[in-house]
């Protein structure tokens, strides 16, 4: 398979905002996915501050969240909670709502308004890497997870969670698509292939 690399273009970034510097996940509102960079094409309409541009939210390594409202062009922090905080995946309600989630080294934390601010919500989570996360769109509460220690999943918007059916401690799940309409659930190891779980 081949594999493409992007980078965001320096000169697009505020001299007052750090630079994403190592870029591990990006989620846009928008109608297509050109130009995207890792991207799931989600509805999160608490992300826009400008109408006329898709916004979109950024997971950095080090550097926390960052988000940008007008295609990428500049970026500012997005809450101080995850500031200093390894963040390897965003995903965003696909209902449209206003919640954020964010994978990090530290567990799940959820926004509630587009990314203002940030709530830890890892109760019955292990102590391990979230590589991936992923919403079911015909259920927003249900979330599931992809960690160093096995895929979890989560019923009530993160708030708790459990190991998901199927799922052993021993494989670290490292990406997540959801097919929904079919009810299945891929989830990329480490080390173990792909793995095809019926969530329905």
């Amino acid at each position: 398979m081949k594999q493409e690399h992007h980078a965001l273009k320096e000169p697009g970034i505020k001299a007052d905002c750090r630079p994403p510097a190592c870029l591990l996940g990006l989620t846009l509102s928008s109608a297509s996915s050109e130009g995207s960079l890792n991207t799931s094409i989600l509805k999160g309409p608490s992300l826009r501050d400008d109408t006329a541009s898709p916004p979109g939210i950024a997971a950095t390594a080090g550097n926390g969240i960052f988000k940008s409202t007008d295609a990428g062009l500049t970026w500012k922090a997005a809450g101080r909670e995850l500031e200093r905080t390894v963040v390897r995946c965003v995903a965003a309600d696909p209902a449209g709502g206003d919640s954020v989630y964010a994978g990090t080294d530290g567990g799940v934390f959820v926004s509630p308004d587009g990314g203002k601010t940030w709530e830890r919500r890892s109760s019955g989570l292990p102590r391990a890497v979230v590589y991936a996360l992923a919403i079911d769109p015909a259920d927003p509460a249900r979330v599931f997870a992809g960690t160093a220690a096995g895929l979890f999943e989560s019923r009530d918007g993160a708030r708790t969670w459990s190991r998901a059916s199927g799922s052993d401690a021993d494989i670290q799940v490292t990406s997540l698509a959801l097919d929904a309409p079919r009810g299945r659930l891929y989830a990329g190891t480490l080390g173990r292939g792909i793995v095809a779980l019926s969530f329905r």
